[in-house]
């Protein structure tokens, strides 16, 4: 194929990609930004529902899934932009947002009506998959912008990651359908609970 040719063909592909990512999300393409209005649910027990946006660098979040309905809800053809999360399990007692990404005060939420369905937004992601220095190749940094509470009732677990150099990072969740009970620690770091 004419190198001509392949560019006009990659041209072509972005021009339907752009359009499938502005059009067809559902009931409402455009989201109510920064509204106050009140969240539905705004304290999530249990498994929280996640969609994430590559091309707008966004995690959506909903909890109007049951786990079966999830694992069967498909994207439309043609989103290779978006992708489902695994559905998150947390290690919290109760997770309240505090505000959605972009929005200056707490108790101002985005919301999108997308795929029949009601969305917070719940994740501006700013750096994707990077690496961290461990000897398995085992560990990635994603940095994101987010704002929620987490609450610890009294005697419950908490798992702290530690690294190297003594910093304590907290377990807030894990994936839902993950294959294996305990995970595969890389060198030198560490896993602490307390109660």
């Amino acid at each position: 194929m004419k190198r001509s040719n392949l560019l006009l063909l990659l041209l072509s592909l972005l021009s339907f990609a752009c359009h499938e990512y502005y059009t067809d999300l559902g009931e409402n393409n455009l989201p109510e930004t920064c509204v106050s209005r009140p969240l539905r649910d705004s304290v999530f027990d249990g498994v929280f529902y996640e969609i994430i946006d590559r091309g707008g660098l966004e995690v959506w979040g909903t909890n109007e899934f049951t786990e079966e309905s999830f694992a069967e809800f498909r994207l439309p053809t043609g989103r290779f932009l978006w992708e489902k999360n695994s559905p998150r399990e947390g290690f919290i007692d109760s997770m309240q947002f505090a505000r959605s990404p972009g929005c200056d005060t707490d108790g101002l939420y985005t919301y999108k009506q997308m795929f029949g369905r009601d969305w917070l937004k719940v994740v501006q992601l700013i750096a994707l998959n990077q690496r961290v220095p461990d000897t398995d190749n085992l560990l990635r940094v994603f940095e994101l912008e987010k704002y929620h509470r987490v609450r610890f009732y009294p005697g419950k677990r908490v798992i702290l990651l530690v690294n190297p150099e003594g910093e304590q990072f907290i377990s807030l969740t894990r994936d839902a359908s993950r294959t294996q009970e305990d995970a595969t620690l890389p060198t030198q770091r560490a896993v602490h609970e307390h109660t």
